[in-house]
């Protein structure tokens, strides 16, 4: 058997699949097996067939094994190895899961941001996203309610000045009845230019500074507040529960009667997941409205109070905008006559009596909820007061009952009667209120009602006119209207780019999730589902951020979980570890930057030491090898952001043997490279300093020389034998200088040269493969009276004094320019 094999699936010589030939007989030689490579059962019987006998190819796996014991003995010597040094699990990378979990109570209009890191993946991890909303713990939209006695609703203050549409600034009378987080109900009691009564608003309390409250977001209406008839604005702070429940003996109702002062009051305002009123239950706003005319001179009656006008001492026939007139006499007790009723969704009645009776108060509203309207006052009628008109209530969940026997209204009051005296005269009742219901699931088998008072009776047939009725509204129309703690309207930003739509909605999870382009809907709790955001990002090495954005102004927890997905990676050294494979780098547009390593990926294989240079380092490191072709003449400028140290060096030509052209450390700059193919190696200096950097080049062309003019003169040096020889290039130089020989149009440098006594001889020599030159020379000073011009590669100057000479290398014409050597020679004489 094969029992020298210390492996799974091995089969012992009676398993073999043997076939034997047509009149052979077992025992025979292997001849005799119709198969390629049998052995006789002799020699399986005597065991030759075992592990150290049987030969191993190696030449894909590389173990330096003959044989498979050979092999199995390599491999069993290498897993020790791995598991004794390494962590115990040679699947490197195998399928890294990286969470990232986060939960943020979002501030209204607020940010949440997540940083993270990519490890430069030989592949782009998946990445996963989760989103889920939720409320504060705290919050008190969490609490449920119920209602079994009086409870007065609402905290009511005066605006003390207009608040602009536009402007996060909302002045009031006292501040201190308000917190961050209220939701706020802005109300126009008294009309105004540009500002109608009854248009309304809803705002969160973001701060409130002394006096002032600053909601979350700018207001989009202005409400005006200029005193008694010029504008009038109050700020109403809304009731808000998880579930409202108003049971039998419950009553809810405003605490502050706008007939009082008519600058604030009058409104119940309740926001809850869910409203159920009860048999026996109540919510009004009765007889919170306007205040009715409640005096007189003689025989004249005042005017109801309306949505125009609260002023007193307002005696007229005339109505007073949806206030009723009031009851009106010349003389005599004959003319009396009764006072007209309010008006708000239909007119007020007239008084009756004769031709002096006071006119029923307008009609008001168009039946959609973009204005809500108190119910006008009735007229006064002598000695009477009219009734006060109906307030307004507004109730909005998504789920809202009013059950058999439950009653939500706002009626007008009555109008006052007195039938004692030929002089008594009927007041007007007050009209009817507004009721408004925003419910998305509403149903009413109980009372809802806003009707007008009736008129008051008089002596005779001087009756008071009966209040118009109010309106009921519904309308399921809530996300403008409810504002929850819960993030609203949530952007999400992956390294500054918005990809919430590019995202979408994938899950189709549709409203109230996915809310026109972005996430919730401020009401509901809401999650995404999964969304992958592997196609969004570009994954680079280092970090990245992801940013939530809260849009919607509501605020709230903000639940995230992201998962980064690493596939499985083999640990090998980096593509570009040497000159067969350089990684290409274009800088022809300016600058180039890109992440790398000189480790593999888990950090366990770094790159290979495979070069260094002479006298710049790098002996020891690990380095990396990079390509760059230069169509044109560069200036290259090379940083290398690293945590270890870098030495950085550039060849021109050849990968492996080219001209070093530049060398140094975390920044390099070259010289002036010309056209053609340069390699850059970033190597770490010493055995440890490895890992990973960003590598920006920028490339900039040429900047003129320093010699370009004679100010910056390029001064040579005359060696022991009395020459000297030096590298130019006139590409990036100007055309500064004019020889009688040559030069106009042409570029030029210069160089400085001090000349000792005893030469018979000053020999100039410019030789270039590319232009034809001309050379001129000048002493003491720098031209423009130049004492040699030679217009080809070589001048001479006899008998030089000693002194100071100019050497100016110029080109013959205009497109004579390029790479020269200037070599200067001083000839004694012999």
């Amino acid at each position: 058997t094969a029992l020298s094999l210390d492996c799974d699936g091995c089969v012992d010589e009676a398993s073999l699949d043997v076939s034997w030939a047509a009149g052979v007989t077992p025992g025979g030689a292997a001849a005799d097996l119709d198969c390629v490579g049998c052995v006789t059962l002799g020699a399986l019987a005597e065991g030759i067939l075992t592990a150290a006998n049987v030969a191993y190819d190696d030449s894909a796996t590389k173990l330096s094994a003959t044989t498979v014991a050979g092999a199995v003995a390599k491999l069993d010597s290498r897993v020790d190895t791995l598991e004794n040094t390494g962590p115990g699990n040679i699947n490197e990378g195998n399928g890294t899961v990286v969470p990232f979990v986060e939960s943020w109570t979002m501030q209204a209009l607020g940010k949440a941001r997540q940083n993270f890191h990519i490890f430069n993946p030989t592949a782009n991890p998946k990445v996963l996203l989760y989103l889920n909303s939720g409320e504060p713990e705290d919050s008190p939209d969490l609490l449920d309610k119920t209602i079994s006695g009086n409870y007065p609703a609402g905290v009511f203050a005066q605006l003390t000045s207009s608040a602009f549409a536009g402007t996060t600034s909302i002045s009031v009378n006292d501040g201190a009845l308000f917190k961050k987080g209220d939701l706020v109900l802005l109300y126009q009691v008294v009309t105004a230019t540009g500002s109608p009564a009854g248009i309304w608003e809803i705002v969160q309390v973001r701060s409130v500074v002394g006096n002032t409250i600053v909601p979350v977001v700018a207001l989009s209406k202005t409400f005006t507040h200029c005193g008694n008839d010029c504008g009038i604005a109050q700020a109403v702070r809304i009731e808000r529960f998880k579930s409202l429940t108003v049971a039998s003996g419950g009553v809810i109702y405003p605490s502050d009667d706008l007939s009082g002062d008519e600058t604030r009051g009058g409104i119940v305002a309740v926001i809850a997941d869910t409203i159920t009123v009860k048999a026996g239950g109540r919510i009004h706003a009765n007889s919170h409205g306007f205040e009715p005319g409640n005096g007189g001179v003689s025989y004249d009656g005042e005017r109801g109070h309306s949505e125009c006008n609260i002023s007193e001492d307002s005696r007229s026939k005339s109505p007073n905008c949806s206030g009723g007139g009031g009851a009106y006499s010349e003389c005599c007790w004959y003319s009396r006559a009764g006072a007209g009723g309010g008006g708000n969704k239909t007119a007020g009645a007239n008084g009756t009596g004769n031709s002096w009776q006071g006119q029923g108060g307008q009609a008001k509203g168009d039946g959609t909820t973009a204005r809500l309207h108190f119910g006008g006052g009735g007229g006064y009628g002598w000695p009477s007061s009219g009734g006060v008109g109906g307030g307004i209530v507004v109730l909005a969940a998504k789920n809202l009952t009013i059950e058999s026997g439950g009653v939500v209204e706002s009626n007008g009051a009555n109008g006052g009667g007195n039938t004692n005296s030929g002089d008594y005269a009927g007041a007007g009742g007050g009209a009817g209120g507004t009721v408004a219901i925003f419910s998305s699931n509403y149903s009413s088998v109980g009372t809802v009602q806003a009707t007008g008072g009736t008129g008051g009776d008089g002596y005779s047939n001087y009756d008071g006119g009966r209040g118009g009725d109010g309106w009921v509204l519904t309308s399921n129309a809530l996300d403008s209207f409810l504002v929850r703690s819960i993030p609203s309207k949530v952007k999400i930003l992956l390294d500054g780019e918005d990809v919430t739509a590019a995202l979408g909605d994938p899950n189709d999870k549709g409203a109230p999730h996915w809310n026109n382009g972005a996430w919730g809907n401020g009401i509901d709790q809401w999650s995404t589902g999964e969304l992958d955001l592997t196609s969004q990002g570009t994954w680079t090495l280092g970090q990245h951020s992801l940013v939530l954005k809260e849009e919607g102004g509501s605020g709230g927890v903000l639940e995230m979980a992201m998962y980064l997905i690493y596939p499985f990676t083999a640990s090998t050294v980096p593509e570009n570890d040497t000159c067969a494979k350089p990684k290409v780098i274009d800088v022809m547009g300016g600058s180039a930057t890109l992440s790398d390593t000189t480790e593999d990926t888990m950090g366990r294989i770094k790159a290979t030491d495979d070069f260094v240079q002479a006298g710049c380092g790098g002996s020891g490191g690990p380095d990396t090898v990079y390509k760059l072709e230069l169509t044109d003449w560069r200036k290259l400028t090379i940083d290398v952001t690293a945590a270890f140290t870098p030495r950085v060096y550039v060849r021109k030509g050849d990968c492996a043997a080219g001209s070093m052209m530049a060398c140094g450390g975390a920044q390099t700059v070259t010289p002036d490279l010309k056209t053609g193919t340069y390699y850059l190696f970033v190597d770490g200096d010493g055995n440890l300093q490895k890992g990973n950097f960003k590598l920006d080049v920028t490339a900039a062309p040429p900047a003129a020389a320093a010699n370009d003019t004679c100010a910056g003169a390029t001064t040579l040096t005359l060696d022991e034998n009395g020459k000297a020889e030096i590298y130019g290039v006139t590409f990036f130089s100007n055309d500064d200088y004019l020889g009688g020989c040559g030069g106009s149009g042409a570029k030029d440098l210069v160089y400085r040269i001090d000349v000792p006594n005893g030469f018979e001889t000053m020999k100039a020599t410019v030789d270039s493969l590319d232009f034809a030159p001309a050379i001129y020379m000048s002493n003491t000073t720098c031209g423009p009276n130049w004492i040699t011009c030679s217009p080809t590669k070589v001048a001479v100057l006899s008998w030089p004094a000693a002194g100071t000479y100019y050497i100016v290398v110029d080109g013959k014409t205009a497109n004579d320019k390029g790479e020269f050597t200037l070599k200067v020679e001083m000839i004694a004489p012999l």
